[in-house]
C-alpha cells in the first residue's frame, strides 16, 4: 500500500512516470539460521513485492510513453558458489534470497511487459560502492559513476533480450569478510 500510495503522489505531484528506479533492499545481517520467517518476508516484500507493486501503479504511464524500470541488483543474487560464499561469510543470505527472487520477477517483468513498449533491465552490482557506508575504509574500486553509467547504458541502448548487465569495470565479487 505504502508504494502504491508513493506512485500515487508522485503522479499527482509531477505528472506521468516514464521511468522507474528500484533500489531498496532490507539490511538484515545475520546467519541464515538465525533469520526469522518474519524477517525472511519482510526482505521479500521490499525487493520483490515492492517492485511488483511499483511497477502495477505505474504500468498505464509507462505503457503510454514507452517507459523503463531499472533496478538495482546484487550479486549475490547471482547462482554462483562464490556468490553464495560471499552470503554466507558476509551474513547476508536473507538479502541474497530476496534479490535473487527480485532478479527474476526482473527478466519475468523484462520479457512480459516487451509488448507493452516497456523496458526492464537490472544492474547487478557485485561489489562494494566506493563512497559508501559498506566501503568505510575506501578500498573499493567501483565508483557509483560506473554503476550510473551501466544505468544509462541500458537505458540508451534499450535491446531486447538484454535485460541485466553484471560485467562491467570495477564490478566483482568482493572479497569475503574476515572473522571478527
Amino acid at each position: 500500500a505504502a508504494v502504491t500510495a508513493a506512485i500515487t503522489a508522485v503522479q499527482s505531484s509531477l505528472g506521468r512516470i516514464s521511468m522507474l528506479h528500484w533500489n531498496p533492499y532490507q539490511p538484515l545481517y545475520a546467519p541464515l539460521l538465525k533469520v526469522t520467517p518474519k524477517q525472511l518476508q519482510s526482505g521479500f516484500n521490499v525487493s520483490v513485492t515492492g517492485l511488483l507493486a511499483a511497477v502495477q501503479a505505474a504500468h498505464a504511464d509507462l505503457k503510454a510513453v514507452g517507459g523503463c524500470v531499472l533496478v538495482t541488483g546484487a550479486g549475490i543474487s547471482l547462482e554462483t558458489d562464490r556468490s553464495a560464499q560471499v552470503a554466507v561469510g558476509w551474513d547476508s543470505a536473507a538479502l541474497a534470497v530476496a534479490k535473487a527472487a527480485q532478479r527474476k520477477l526482473v527478466h519475468i517483468l523484462h520479457k512480459g511487459l516487451a509488448d507493452d513498449g516497456i523496458y526492464v533491465a537490472e544492474v547487478t552490482v557485485k561489489n562494494l560502492v566506493a563512497g559508501t557506508e559498506y566501503d568505510p575504509e575506501g578500498k573499493s574500486v567501483l565508483t557509483p559513476e560506473a554503476v550510473a553509467q551501466q544505468f544509462w547504458l541500458l537505458l540508451q541502448q534499450r535491446q531486447p533480450g538484454v535485460w541485466f548487465v553484471d560485467d562491467f569495470e570495477g564490478n566483482a565479487p568482493p572479497p569475503q569478510r574476515q572473522a571478527d
